[in-house]
């Protein structure tokens, strides 16, 4: 199987190039591109899209001569950037969860400039390398719950649709072990009622992180929708707060807490948003904040802002234990995702529990 790279004249156009690809002496096809050589052009411009006529020929004469083999790979193609080939599936990538998608790309990015990594060739992408990302994840990425499998299986989507393109052979983390990325769910840090009280009651040097935080926890808002609530968005009259999910875009109306009006005072109400122009621009300004805030509450758990989210889910299911009610409060489509929650209650329960005291010397009847 043959590429040859041709050229066709047109009158006042110019000459064009094109592909004659050829399966036997009688059997071609022709495939035109859109590189043209004008009358207007310079020595040097003729030269350059000639060069880049020749890449184009290249390139698909190893495409085509690849696809009768299967184990085969396009030399172009094992030498890609695997970083640059996921920034362009992400500039395509239509669903709802294109945020997450980035940020598990940007965690793996992170982590390989830590390794003095700027750019991964796919096939360098070895199982060495998953391997070690997935280790990232588990001790070095500050991120809990289920949010490091949430984030490796976003990258491992990216990787499958890199093997369908055909730029690599297989997939790196099939056989790297995913213990210890919580796989189940269940948010390790959540705030009991006890430690909400200590913090609530502690000074932050931020009061507007205070105030978002207690808001978050009586909400179940995440970063995204506390910074896009609107004033607009409270019913004072009726009492009630609501706000739409980011990720799944259902809204969520909740009962306006008196918690939730002590925080509303001393912000501007001439502002659009709610929250607008008291909070850092970054989440690890607001987490390194929340850090020293529990660390003065005397609280030692790693806990991030989306952590209030979870402690509102938690907190729900302990007073109502039905979880479609948890689901409604925090504007969850299905209970899919609230076991989470019931799992964190009855633990609290079996602890409780084994700390009952116990008497000697009871008489048996």
């Amino acid at each position: 199987m043959a590429v040859k790279l041709r050229q066709r004249k047109y009158k006042k156009k110019g000459t064009r190039f094109y592909l004659d690809v050829y399966v036997n002496a009688h059997d071609r096809s022709s495939q035109f591109l859109d590189i043209w050589i004008l009358p207007s052009d310079t020595a040097k411009e003729k030269q350059d899209k000639r060069e880049l006529a020749r890449q184009i020929r290249n390139r698909v004469e190893q495409e085509t001569e690849s696809k009768k083999y299967k184990d085969v790979l396009p030399k172009f193609k094992k030498e890609t950037n695997f970083l640059l080939y996921a920034e362009r599936y992400i500039e395509k990538y239509k669903n709802k969860d294109k945020r997450s998608v980035q940020a598990a790309l940007n965690h793996f990015m992170k982590f390989l400039k830590a390794n003095n990594r700027k750019t991964l060739p796919m096939d360098a992408f070895t199982e060495s390398i998953a391997h070690d990302f997935v280790e990232y994840l588990k001790k070095d990425s500050g991120l809990s719950a289920s949010t490091p499998s949430g984030y490796l299986q976003k990258l491992t989507g990216i990787v499958r649709a890199a093997m369908r393109d055909r730029y690599m052979h297989s997939n790196p983390f099939e056989f790297v072990s995913k213990k210890g990325l919580n796989k189940d769910g269940v948010p390790k840090d959540v705030l009991t009622t006890e430690e909400m009280e200590s913090l609530f009651t502690t000074i932050c040097s931020n009061t507007g992180i205070r105030k978002a935080f207690i808001v978050a926890c009586y909400t179940g808002m995440g970063e995204a929708e506390i910074r896009d609530l609107k004033w607009t968005d409270i019913d004072l009259k009726n009492d009630t707060i609501t706000y739409q999910r980011n990720k799944s875009e259902v809204y969520a109306k909740n009962y306006l807490h008196p918690m939730i009006k002590q925080q509303l005072f001393g912000l501007d109400q001439s502002n659009e948003y709610v929250f607008e122009g008291v909070l850092p621009k970054s989440t690890n300004g607001i987490n390194k904040v929340l850090k020293t805030w529990l660390k003065h509450a005397g609280i030692n758990k790693h806990i991030t802002f989306y952590c209030a989210r979870h402690t509102f889910g938690t907190s729900v299911c302990r007073v109502s234990g039905n979880q479609k009610v948890v689901a409604t409060a925090m504007g969850q489509k299905s209970t899919r995702y609230t076991d989470r929650y019931t799992k964190i209650v009855e633990q609290e329960h079996i602890t409780a529990v084994s700390k009952l005291p116990s008497v000697s010397n009871v008489i048996a009847s």
